[in-house]
């Protein structure tokens, strides 16, 4: 049984062969499948062949193996700008399918939702209510895109329509030659930072436009941007949420360079979801006074997540939607948290898109994207 598969991860355009290398002594054969033909497809020998622009999954299967492996293939069209998806493989297979996983029994839902945490290995932490097995990603993070430069880089927007290099940029994230963080829908130029004549143009897509961030040792972290409105409830779309505005993920503990690129995200004030029990040290970073001198401190006690205290603190709740939707309207720009971004986070989050004009199923597919964190099972069926 082979259990150590090599195989290219390519741009396409035209054809590409996939080579595996077996170094078993027994042999095993091979089933490829391409998760959108009309992207590209795959022969019963992997040989890859592009159809139209666009991203797909090819997915390996050994014949006497349970092993799968899985590879992302870019079509590109134009051979100036490459095309990147910045969503997880698990979170892009989470959500080109949720629909389909819901409209069939609640476990079969489940099932499936297992099985993509696992396929994609997922990394579990420590906490006991995931019975998942442990893996080996932080599917909850970005994806970065190597531009093949091991070292700094500068990275600028870019103008297609004009072909002009725009304004420099500071939260991709890019100082090892991998481009984090980009904004779906934005065209970026990149240059090394000690040689500009090593360069190139990137385009960033994500998977129903969700961004991802990777910030660091924060975790759970995305921007509420992209998300599909309905501003006046006809049932038609209207435009999506502004990318840089609404920010949601765990704490952000005492990290100085995590804190930095959340400054760079362009974030002007902290709302922190504070239970009962829990003090404001815990959860906010403010033991340095410089860090908070560009950006507020609002501190939300008694947000709890329990029916019984929640009723007893309902004006507090209400009184937290109120200011944070001001908040908005204000312009400022918004990082909101808890201990882990999943409950308390993912309920203010699921007010506030609702009241911007996001759908119901939306809403509830971004409080499940907390489950690839690996720290809470958070599902539609979930009950605590």
């Amino acid at each position: 049984m082979c259990k150590c598969l090599k195989f290219k991860k390519t741009i396409v355009n035209g054809t590409e062969q996939i080579n595996i290398t077996n170094s078993s002594s027994i042999v095993e054969t091979y089933t490829f499948a391409s998760n959108n033909t009309s992207v590209a497809t795959v022969n019963s020998s992997g040989l890859i062949t592009g159809v139209s622009e666009g991203e797909t999954e090819i997915i390996i299967t050994g014949n006497t193996s349970s092993d799968i492996q899985i590879i992302n293939v870019y079509v590109n069209t134009n051979n100036d700008v490459a095309l990147f998806n910045i969503s997880s493989f698990a979170t892009k297979n989470y959500l080109n399918n949720v629909e389909t996983w819901a409209a069939g029994t609640k476990e079969s839902f489940l099932n499936n939702m297992q099985s993509n945490f696992e396929t994609h290995k997922c990394k579990m932490n420590s906490d006991s209510s995931i019975t998942y097995a442990s893996g080996n990603e932080n599917c909850d993070k970005s994806r970065g895109y190597d531009t093949g430069v091991n070292s700094a880089l500068n990275v600028y927007l870019y103008d297609t329509t004009n072909n002009t290099v725009g304004s420099a940029v500071s939260y991709t994230n890019s100082g090892s030659g991998i481009i984090y963080n980009m904004i779906p829908g934005e065209t970026y130029y990149w240059e090394k930072t000690s040689d500009s004549s090593v360069n190139g143009l990137v385009k960033a897509t994500a998977t129903k436009n969700r961004r991802l961030l990777d910030t660091g040792v924060i975790r759970n972290t995305r921007d509420l941007g992209g998300l599909s409105v309905d501003t006046n409830y006809d049932g038609t779309v209207d435009g999506t949420l502004k990318y840089g505005r609404l920010f949601r993920g765990e704490r952000l503990r005492t990290d100085q360079a995590s804190f930095n690129l959340l400054k760079s995200l362009g974030i002007n004030e902290e709302i922190v979801l504070s239970s009962s029990g829990e003090v404001s040290s815990d959860l906010k970073f403010e033991n340095n006074a410089s860090n908070n001198t560009f950006y507020n401190v609002r501190t939300i006690v008694h947000y709890q997540i329990d029916y019984t205290t929640y009723r007893n603190n309902y004006n507090t709740l209400r009184t937290a939607v109120i200011n944070t939707m001001q908040d908005i309207i204000d312009g400022k720009n918004i990082y909101f948290h808890c201990v882990y971004g999943s409950d308390r986070t993912g309920t203010l989050a699921y007010i506030l898109e609702g009241l911007l004009g996001v759908s119901d199923e939306d809403r509830i597919e971004d409080y499940e994207l907390s489950v690839f964190f690996g720290e809470v099972d958070r599902n539609r069926y979930f009950v605590k």
